[in-house]
């Protein structure tokens, strides 16, 4: 009885009284432990959630890590196993039905305006440029197939093939730009990079309330028909999320970067859980 009264700080009894006394303190005392127990279970809930949580993210980092270290470009692994796939089954080469950002990255003196003109393309760089020989099988394999995902490509002929004149402002996203080297498709995406994404990279708001259309830094974008919009979800400079570039090694390390923090934040909740379970397993003996 004195080991546990102790424990419990309560007075060892040395009258009636006193054990009387210790008695009517056992129902708090209870109570004050089943909230201390309903407190350790919350907190042990929270952190198994938060671990698995983390778990399904690395786990997603992992296997694109493992996608981008087969290959150079910086397409989701979604969009190149399904490319995979269709390629397998029509028995085309990969390489001849290339997502645009496989075929365009921002020129190196131009790296200030990359999370900006990454935002602008990103879309369009997702895209899959097919050409005419083999758009019907293509059309064909992917309204029969359930694809799981977006999947957004173009139609290339050889009617589309002409050059665009137009003169192009040195300022604009276009010129910012560089086209891989001898790609079949350089003509084609000269002429739809210098039509839909003529946006001028503006350094004030004065030149970008003046354009038609127009672009900032931080990615604010303005569009024909006074259309405006800023996506903020992720960092303008979150290179997890580029898709453009002939290499793809800055998006490696920025995921092996994401990877580590992760990683941290699981031991993190793993310490939370072990000591959970320490005040459980303490306070119930």
């Amino acid at each position: 009885y004195s080991d546990y009264a102790e424990e419990l700080k309560l007075s060892i009894p040395n009258s009636m009284e006193t054990f009387v006394s210790n008695k009517s303190k056992i129902p708090e005392l209870e109570s004050i432990e089943e909230e201390l127990q309903d407190s350790l279970q919350k907190d042990l809930a929270t952190a198994i959630t938060e671990k698995s949580k983390l778990q399904t993210e690395l786990n997603g980092i992992n296997g694109e890590l493992e996608s981008l270290r087969s290959r150079k470009s910086s397409i989701p692994r979604d969009q190149i196993e399904k490319r995979r796939q269709l390629c397998k089954t029509l028995t085309i080469a990969e390489d001849e039905l290339p997502f645009v950002g496989e075929l365009l990255e921002v020129r190196k003196d131009e790296e200030k305006w990359e999370g900006a003109i990454e935002r602008l393309l990103h879309n369009f760089a997702l895209s899959m440029l097919v050409p005419e020989k083999y758009y019907p099988a293509v059309a064909q394999w992917v309204d029969k197939t359930s694809l799981g995902i977006r999947l957004v490509y173009y139609r290339v002929g050889q009617e589309k093939a002409q050059p665009f004149y137009g003169q192009v402002n040195p300022l604009s996203v276009a010129a910012k730009l560089n086209i891989k080297p001898s790609t079949a498709f350089g003509v084609w995406l000269t002429k739809e990079l210098q039509q839909r994404f003529s946006h001028v990279c503006c350094e004030n708001m004065e030149q970008f309330r003046r354009e038609q259309q127009a672009i900032t830094k931080s990615g604010q974008i303005k569009s024909r028909g006074n259309r405006h919009e800023k996506d903020d979800r992720s960092s303008i400079n979150d290179r997890r999320h580029f898709v453009l570039g002939f290499s793809n090694q800055r998006k490696i390390d920025a995921l092996e970067k994401s990877r580590s923090d992760i990683e941290k934040d699981q031991q993190f909740y793993e310490d939370e859980i072990q000591e959970a379970r320490s005040k459980q397993r303490d306070s119930q003996r």
